[in-house]
């Protein structure tokens, strides 16, 4: 149990990394056109609905 524990807590880690460096983009490039603001949108939409889909997993 603590070994699957200690896996989904480096996969959980993982996705707030992404999810970090994400948003550590969109505040350095505020230029950014509306396409690519819009593929980073989408990327964090589906980066967020994985985590709470992970945490669901984890709860239930």
């Amino acid at each position: 149990m603590n070994k699957q524990m200690s896996i989904n807590q480096k996969r959980d880690l993982d996705l707030v990394r992404r999810i970090q460096y994400q948003l550590e983009l969109y505040g350095i490039r505020k230029d950014m056109s509306p396409e690519e603001l819009s593929a980073l949108l989408e990327e964090l939409a589906t980066l967020s609905v994985d985590v709470v889909r992970e945490i669901k997993e984890l709860t239930e």
